[in-house]
């Protein structure tokens, strides 16, 4: 008994075909193979709206301020290189869907009239945020032409940000969760390094 003929069929009808669940030859068939199976059928476009990576829009961020302060690398403006990152991160952290207000920005120190700290920044839509923003960590080192100049952000859900207020710097102190009782900044280091010393069975050097 002679075989049929398989249809000829464009590689775009059977990519189409595939996509809606229907065979080349009727709904759910195709020559030899029976019916297409489950894996090929995906929900309607309008059904699957995508969601956006907030983690990827500040890439986005933090890339546009250092190809701005690029351009001033080596010319020995530092003043100029940092202007240069606050315009364009403060540019497209406009575009980014979310309600963040500034805990750590430029601030007082710089006299900055954006990114400080306080403002609000972000499209006003969820997630909201609390932000803390660095657009040229390293001015000096950008200005001179010497490396780790860096562009920084961080973000944490509204209240989990330590607030500094109008403090520029701080002395701080670091340890394991096994000395943290031993840190003192009111104590004098050589005998706050002894006590640790001890704790863990080892001299002071």
């Amino acid at each position: 008994m002679p075989r049929e003929p398989t249809p000829k069929l464009s590689c775009t009808k059977v990519a189409v075909s595939v996509l809606s669940g229907e065979g080349p030859i009727g709904p759910g068939r195709s020559p030899g193979r029976g019916v297409w199976p489950n894996l090929f059928r995906v929900p309607p476009v309008e059904d699957a709206k995508p969601d956006r990576n907030l983690a990827l829009e500040l890439v986005r961020v933090t890339e546009a301020a250092a190809l701005a302060s690029a351009r001033w690398v080596g010319r020995g403006d530092k003043i100029a290189a940092d202007q240069a990152a606050v315009d364009a991160m403060r540019l497209v952290l406009d575009s980014v869907s979310m309600d963040g207000t500034v805990v750590i920005g430029e601030g007082e120190k710089d006299e900055a009239p954006m990114l400080y700290n306080g403002e609000q920044i972000g499209d006003g839509s969820p997630p909201v945020v609390d932000i803390a923003v660095d657009p040229l960590e390293g001015t000096r080192l950008c200005a001179q032409g010497m490396p780790s100049a860096i562009a920084v952000i961080a973000l944490g859900e509204r209240g989990s940000m330590f607030d500094p207020g109008p403090c520029f710097y701080m002395e701080k102190m670091a340890g394991g969760e096994e000395i943290a009782d031993l840190l003192d900044l009111d104590r004098p280091l050589p005998e706050t390094l002894a006590l640790i010393a001890e704790r863990k069975g080892g001299k002071d050097r």
